[in-house]
């Protein structure tokens, strides 16, 4: 048996918990995929995989084998294909991993002159929940400097600068009147991702907490705590670089504007390797032209 092929394989198992899963994605029998793993295994001399009848889960030595070979077929990959083409024009699969909020706002905007612009490219876009960090199995995650990034494991390139600021609809000022002091603040009923809700507070640039007391929705689509915070169901907290078009069409106000959580950074992530990839090298440009040529921030 061949050994990339193998390792693609158990890579696949990894990535899906799931032997059907990967042999899908091969176009082969699952009992094809056992094999192809219980070969590598065999020429490792060590268990990858646990086995149960519900669950694949990777050893520990699955676990670094995964790790190491992942992004060394990542650059086996994209060798080939650059000698097979010897031209500029990549081609093959692009995984971009983003959350809602920013896979809409800044990643899906600039998708379609980038796939005119290489059409041999095909991009996955991985929704992540709010607040995750990034899946090792993408090739590049567009997110926020608010979470703590392993920097051994990932490379961080700036793409925009921003404030996180309280915003409220015509409706709910009109229903609850104006809010100007932290403690009328914290009794306004609010709409909050997953991630604010089980955390319970807010931080602002000064320090202080603003306590999450009454949260009335929760979701991580982003789309419908949008829509939730335009119909006046409660207050919403956001990055300013996604308002403007909000705030020009009278749909969302800003509020207690003295109250703003610290500034932060819109990011790209890629991981740690001795090189860029092309397609991320190419698409990490492209957002960045796009960016700045838009106006967007």
């Amino acid at each position: 048996m061949d050994f990339l092929d193998c390792t693609k394989a158990f890579l696949l198992v990894a990535q899906h918990n799931s032997f059907s899963a990967a042999a899908s994605k091969m176009g082969v029998s699952a009992s094809n995929i056992s094999k192809k793993v219980r070969f590598l295994e065999s020429q490792l001399n060590s268990s990858l995989l646990v086995r149960t009848t519900r669950n694949v889960n990777l050893t520990t030595s699955g676990k670094m084998y995964a790790q190491k070979m992942r992004h060394l077929l990542t650059e086996i990959d994209d060798t080939i294909q650059s000698l097979q083409q010897l031209t500029d024009q990549p081609k093959g699969w692009l995984r971009i991993g983003a959350n809602t909020l920013i896979g809409s706002k800044v990643v899906s905007g600039c998708l379609p002159a980038f796939l005119a612009t290489y059409p041999d490219v095909q991009v996955e876009l991985d929704v992540l929940p709010i607040g995750a960090p990034p899946n090792s199995n993408n090739d590049i995650t567009i997110t926020t400097s608010n979470y703590e990034i392993d920097s051994l494991s990932f490379r961080r390139v700036r793409l925009a600068s921003y404030e996180i600021g309280f915003y409220a609809a015509p409706a709910f000022i009109k229903r609850f009147g104006q809010v100007e002091t932290m403690t009328q603040l914290e009794a306004c009923p609010f709409v909050l991702s997953l991630a604010m809700y089980r955390k319970g507070y807010f931080t602002l640039s000064d320090g202080q907490k603003v306590k999450l007391k009454k949260a009335v929705f929760i979701s991580d689509n982003t789309e419908a705590l949008f829509q939730n915070a335009i119909s006046g169901t409660g207050m919403f907290f956001a990055p300013n670089i996604f308002m403007k078009t909000y705030l020009e069409q009278g749909l969302l106000q800003r509020v207690v504007p003295q109250f703003s959580g610290p500034r932060a950074d819109l990011v790209a992530l890629y991981t740690n390797l001795d090189f860029i990839p092309e397609k991320t090298r190419l698409f990490l440009d492209h957002l960045k032209h796009n960016i700045a040529d838009t106006g967007m921030f």
